[in-house]
């Protein structure tokens, strides 16, 4: 190849740039969100049907006792962010049901760790306008 050649090369490729956080990640780091992009759990609640329903588990400004407390539930939660009263807040919730009632009965299923917090049946249109304002910030 002639010098000539090497100069008609095409540059190396950039390095691809990081994955996203895997979902519910930024509970961890802390720090102010407001804005920005949906993480996957989020999107997640977003696309569902607004009709449908899901169990709230807890919520906290606390993100090391969401982390927490998800380590210690065994089962797959979603979280969201929201805020409340000014600040920034995290929702965890269950499930994803069709009506009420399926809703209700999972609730009256659920295992001790979970049945403990008292959780509370939710309408996902509810969760999903508490999402969009989060991101409207």
């Amino acid at each position: 190849m002639c010098s000539s050649d090497l100069s008609k090369q095409k540059p190396a490729a950039k390095p691809a740039p990081k994955a996203a956080p895997p979902a519910a990640e930024y509970v961890y780091r802390g720090g102010n969100r407001a804005g920005g992009a949906l993480t996957a759990d989020e999107q997640f609640l977003a696309g569902q049907p607004s009709t449908n329903f899901v169990l709230q588990i807890m919520g906290s400004d606390d993100p090391a006792r969401v982390r927490s407390f998800i380590a210690r539930a065994g089962v797959s939660l979603r979280v969201y962010r929201k805020m409340n009263n000014g600040k920034e807040w995290y929702s965890v919730v269950y499930g994803n049901y069709a009506t009420r009632a399926a809703a209700e009965k999972a609730q009256k299923n659920l295992p001790p760790g979970l049945a403990s917090s008292k959780p509370w049946v939710r309408r996902l249109d509810a969760v999903q306008k508490e999402i969009r304002a989060a991101r409207a910030l």
